[in-house]
């Protein structure tokens, strides 16, 4: 459930939830599961954005549906830090601000939700005395990970995240 506090971040940030949202669709339609319904933003329900699909039938697809946001967020993140800086390279051009607000915007909702843990975690329950593969095991702590990471976002962990992507971005050279 987002709080109050929790919906304003989310409106703040809106650009980074769309992404989110649709990094998850991206990452259906390569896999091939059929997509019911997309909502790219809204804070109704305590929730700023959701893709309903069908179940996935491997781990493989399960997982990059439900990664797909740190994937996508965190190319995109580091691409809008680094065109702002080759095109308008300085905090005094609005252009530059707007590009660095987009970058922090998509970094902050690159992580993984607690929904998005479980449905890998839940998939190789079921999915490990049948079809064993060995990324089974490391479901586990990935879960675990992921479930701290988003409980440190009250010590604002996603924001530095993001920062750090921005880091990235401003000093990366091709």
């Amino acid at each position: 459930m987002i709080s109050i506090t929790g919906a304003l971040w989310a409106r703040l940030t809106f650009p980074g939830v769309i992404v989110h949202e649709f990094a998850h669709k991206i990452f259906c339609n390569l896999s091939g599961v059929k997509v019911y319904e997309v909502k790219y933003f809204s804070i109704r329900n305590g929730e700023a954005g959701h893709v309903l699909h069908e179940q996935p039938k491997t781990f493989e697809n399960v997982f990059w549906i439900s990664v797909g946001p740190i994937v996508v967020n965190t190319i995109l993140a580091i691409a809008f830090t680094y065109t702002a800086r080759i095109y308008f390279g300085s905090f005094y051009d609005i252009r530059f601000i707007i590009m660095i607000w987009l970058a922090l915007s998509v970094g902050i909702h690159a992580l993984p939700s607690n929904t998005d843990a479980r449905n890998i975690l839940d998939f190789s329950k079921s999915e490990i005395l049948h079809h064993f593969k060995i990324w089974h095991i490391f479901t586990f702590p990935f879960f675990w990970t992921i479930q701290i990471l988003n409980f440190l976002k009250i010590f604002w962990i996603d924001l530095l995240f993001a920062i750090l992507l921005v880091y990235i971005g401003l000093n990366i050279n091709f």
